[in-house]
């Protein structure tokens, strides 16, 4: 399937998994090859756009030692400013206050910032799951020290994740600081559950 046919699934599978209401919402989707963006609410979408800028691809172009550098990290921060500039524009206009997180790596953001998320057996049996985001800001600065000895210690973070989390943790200060929205969840339907309702559906 294309970009547009990956996020409309994705918003499918978020909106079956998150009350979002009448307020628009930022859906991020970030996987190995691409990232997707979905600005919507509980009815519709109203802009979505996939970008070939996966956490894979983030991570050999910035991630060069371990802790990330300074240098690094605005290099990233740069070729964000240059590739989403129409994300920002459509930001401006819709204006999102809540940021969903689907599945992947925000699986492992809940883990770390509320152990909870893990620990109870019926956790995944939520839909969707609220992310302090005071408790986010520390995560993610501890993950941006952090070398990947220490990374793989860390019992919410799968070995496919211990280094891509460091720059998917880049790109979601990114984006909240870009956005200023009030709030952070985390959806555990994505897509391959809006591929399911879809075929429901």
């Amino acid at each position: 399937i294309n970009g547009d046919q990956e996020a409309e699934l994705i918003y499918t599978g978020v909106r079956a998994g998150v009350k979002m209401g009448n307020d628009s919402a930022l859906i991020m989707d970030i996987g190995g090859g691409s990232i997707e963006f979905i600005i919507c609410n509980d009815q519709q979408i109203f802009w979505k756009r996939s970008y070939p800028i996966g956490a894979a691809r983030l991570m050999a172009l910035f991630h060069h030692t371990d802790p990330i550098s300074e240098k690094d990290t605005q290099a990233l921060h740069h070729y964000l400013d240059q590739t989403l500039g129409d994300l920002d524009q459509q930001v401006a206009i819709y204006k999102p206050l809540l940021l969903i997180g689907s599945a992947g790596v925000f699986e492992t953001f809940a883990g770390l910032a509320n152990p909870q998320f893990l620990l109870s057996a019926n956790t995944f049996e939520k839909s969707e799951f609220s992310i302090d985001m005071e408790q986010f800001r520390k995560v993610a600065d501890m993950l941006l020290k952090s070398t990947h000895a220490e990374r793989s210690q860390m019992h919410a973070i799968i070995p496919v994740r211990v280094d891509m989390i460091v720059v998917a943790t880049l790109l979601t200060n990114y984006i909240l600081d870009k956005t200023q929205v009030k709030s952070l969840k985390l959806s555990t339907y994505s897509l391959k559950e809006g591929i399911l309702f879809d075929l429901l559906t």
